[in-house]
């Protein structure tokens, strides 16, 4: 049955239906009463023809038969038919109806597992529930169900009624303290874990933590979790006498701020005098030991004195941390003071650049001192080593591409800066970043690209920082096999590796490592939902549009991928449908710097909200939808809900309007409202990024509006190949103007002498010819 079930799937999947409807014709046939053949007979019938297909009368009473499929191969199948028939909130009651009428360990495992795969934590916490009974080992399964109860509390908390979570956390409390005493660490972490899930519990989770915490002794070692847990709820217990004791004893064995913290606010309702809360915060000599005198000021004195600040930075005016410690608590420190606090100490290279950042300077004379003054620095620091002296440069740069001052000159000059900068300083993280998105502004991808290779990023960095490279890349990259290809598959490799995250989960709950447990489903959550994961899929099928590639495979990893995003979004919901979908941003805007706030329309090639990043994965299965003849009940529900075009340009807000009037309406119908829309096909933008990009875009739109067999209007079609026509007969002289453009503009050459760079030959001009060769080839 096993190898003919394979030969099925394999058959569909090559949409050689007629044969897989006789062999799973024969396979009935041989196994009349056997579930799997019946189930995938109708899934035939199903894929065969989706529009077709009666869910009430085909698939609905095999699932509510009186002896529901049990096995393990059909609930599989039936999980992936009902995901495909988008009925998400069913896929998994499968399991749940095989368990009520077969109860069986297996059964009930593979559901567990199936559940943490579909990030379904409602039925993580039934599963468990059931298998509490099954299992020889009840009591792991006891912090099983905990740990699922306290998932889903804590992640989809927003699914459940109030009456729901209070049982809920009632019947977890009550189990799991049943268990005690503990027998580890991870139990008790379960047990904190599962008080937090009232507003009384408090007492609870002290009662267990804080005898073993005040014994200490030679052998005492601290578990960060409980230690956080204990800190916590003594705190909102008000208990600061035992807070103040145990932090006291904590800071033996911890060099923790927060620690600190707590000790010097439980002293302060202890009324314990300030000088001798001091004398505890010497017990080491350390960063946070010396910034908890900084706290200590504002808790006891609300606002923070010379000494204090003095006391820190005579050991941090020159480090790293010195801006984000004195920043942390600026408002508390008097006006002038960390100037004066900073000119009381010698001005090396760190210590300038310190002194910057913390008085907030924008003059670019003091930055071109500055640089000059320590400029000696880039010969003298270990090769590999990258130089705080980038500081000086960015701000210069700042000042020349800042919103009210861009121009042209000064994002040439802003790159020459930088290149002849990057030179002496080659492992300079921030001006290489600077380097990327000023070469994508200036629409030289090829350049930015060879910059951001020497980045290194790799694994989950690809999910943070690819978006300065990628966005919008398929209409900003117009090449078809240039090395970027082979960097996005890399960053790919990110999200494919989640397929194992749900394995991870489930080994930490076989070894009973529960503190990992909710982090990692977390990861798993945000990386499925991942903004920059999503806005590669619709850019990887715009720019297979473009050069006229095969799209079945890509289209076939969207399918996927999109009916995975809609069933996390409503276990997330708790609802019984699709009512909206939310992406997780993890992009990593703050590696722009101080410069992310003050240069926005350089950086305007990368503003893309969810929605629009949506609309690109919408308008690819528009396009296939309605080249099918077909519409998809999801699809019609998500374009329902808003407006999906306030990030957008002006071209891709006409491409998506455009694929979305030939999707919504019948091609049956007159077509003539589409010659109206291709009529407002918008003007090229006339530099940069935006002359590539509309370009681009309105070409992929025009060729795949001109292959589209549907279309039968003949105004439409002949209008759409003379926009075509005229677009592609205009790609010489809108390029060629700004390709002049570029050669006529002159640098300030005087700011480059200053800084002690030549006025070289950049290679903007030859970028930009790059992508005109391949976009006139097109």
């Amino acid at each position: 049955m096993e190898s003919t079930g394979n030969e099925i799937h394999k058959l569909l999947s090559r949409g050689n239906f007629k044969q897989a409807s006789q062999l799973v014709g024969k396979l009935s046939g041989q196994y009349p009463s056997a579930s799997y053949p019946k189930v995938l007979a109708q899934y035939v019938k199903f894929r065969q023809n989706k529009q077709k297909y009666d869910y009430l009368s085909g698939l609905e009473p095999l699932i509510k038969a009186k002896s529901p499929p049990s096995d393990a191969r059909t609930l599989s199948l039936l999980h992936t038919f009902l995901l495909e028939l988008g009925r998400f909130d069913e896929v998994l009651n499968v399991y749940g109806a095989a368990m009520q009428k077969y109860p069986n360990f297996e059964t009930g495992s593979n559901w567990f597992v199936r559940a943490i795969e579909d990030m379904n934590l409602r039925h993580m916490a039934q599963s468990s529930f059931q298998l509490r009974r099954l299992s020889n080992d009840p009591r792991a399964l006891q912090f099983w169900n905990a740990m699922a109860t306290v998932a889903l509390t804590k992640i989809h908390g927003k699914s459940l009624s109030g009456r729901e979570r209070e049982l809920n956390a009632t019947l977890s409390f009550k189990a799991i303290s049943s268990l005690a005493p503990f027998q580890s660490d991870q139990e008790t972490i379960v047990f904190c874990h599962v008080c937090e899930q009232f507003d009384n519990k408090s007492r609870e989770i002290v009662d267990v933590l804080l005898p073993t915490f005040l014994k200490g002794g030679k052998d005492f070692s601290v578990d960060l979790y409980l230690k956080n847990f204990l800190i916590k709820h003594l705190e909102i217990l008000n208990d600061h006498e035992n807070l103040f004791k145990c932090c006291k004893l904590l800071t033996e064995y911890l060099d923790d701020f927060e620690i600190l913290c707590h000790l010097v606010k439980s002293a302060k309702a202890l009324d314990i005098p300030k000088e001798e809360v001091r004398e505890h915060l010497k017990v080491r000599d350390s960063r946070n030991h010396r910034l908890a005198h900084l706290e200590l000021d504002v808790i006891y004195s609300q606002s923070i004195s010379n000494e204090a600040l003095h006391f820190y930075l005579e050991r941090y005016h020159d480090k790293p941390c010195c801006v984000p410690d004195l920043s942390f608590y600026r408002e508390r420190i008097p006006e002038g003071l960390i100037e004066s606090g900073m000119k009381q100490f010698s001005g090396s290279l760190i210590h300038e650049c310190n002194a910057i950042k913390l008085s907030q300077v924008t003059d670019p004379e003091l930055f071109l001192e500055l640089f000059k003054k320590h400029k000696h620095t880039l010969r003298e620091k270990p090769k590999t080593d990258y130089s705080p002296c980038s500081c000086f440069i960015l701000k210069i740069v700042e000042s020349l591409i800042n919103d009210k001052n861009l121009n042209l000159s000064n994002v040439m000059t802003s790159v020459l800066i930088l290149e002849s900068y990057q030179n002496e300083d080659p492992h300079n993280f921030d001006t290489r970043i600077w380097l990327v998105v000023l070469y994508n502004y200036l629409g030289c991808p090829t350049i930015a690209y060879n910059h951001y290779k020497e980045l290194h990023v790799k694994n989950l960095q690809n999910d943070t920082l690819d978006h300065i490279l990628a966005a919008r890349f398929s209409t900003l990259l117009p090449l078809k096999d240039h090395p970027f290809a082979e960097q996005l598959s890399g960053g790919d490799r990110v999200y494919e590796s989640m397929a194992s995250l749900p394995q991870f989960i489930r080994i930490s709950f076989e070894r009973k490592s529960y503190s990992k447990i909710l982090g990692m489903l977390e990861l798993n959550d945000k990386l499925n939902r991942s903004s920059t994961r999503w806005s590669k899929i619709g850019e990887q099928l715009q720019h297979t549009r473009l050069f006229n590639d095969k799209r079945s495979e890509l289209l076939a990893k969207l399918h996927e991928s999109w009916r995975l995003l809609c069933l996390y979004n409503v276990n997330a919901s708790g609802t019984n449908c699709v009512e909206s979908l939310r992406l997780s941003d993890n992009r990593d805007f703050a590696v722009l710097g101080s410069l992310r706030d003050s240069c926005t329309t350089v950086t305007g090639y990368m503003n893309q909200d969810d929605k629009a990043i949506l609309a690109g994965c919408l308008r690819e299965m528009m396009l296939e939808l309605f080249s099918m003849g077909e519409r998809d009940p999801i699809v019609d529900k998500i374009l329902a809900l808003g407006n999906f075009t306030n990030s957008m340009t002006a071209t891709e807000e006409w491409a998506f309007e455009t694929i979305r009037l030939l999707y919504e309406h019948s091609p049956d119908q007159d077509q003539a409202y589409l010659a109206e829309q291709i009529e407002a096909m918008p003007k090229l933008g006339s530099q940069g990024w935006l002359l590539t990009h509309d370009y681009n875009c309105q070409l992929a739109t025009l060729k795949t509006l001109d292959n589209l067999k549907r279309i039968k209007n003949q105004q439409c079609k002949k209008l759409v190949k003379a926009k075509l026509r005229d677009l592609r007969d205009s790609c010489q002289d809108v390029f060629q103007r700004y390709i002049a453009e570029i050669s006529s503009c002159k640098p300030n050459t005087e700011l480059l002498k200053t800084l002690g760079y030549a006025d070289f030959e950049h290679q903007i001009a030859r970028g930009v010819l790059t992508v005109l060769k391949s976009s006139c080839n097109l």
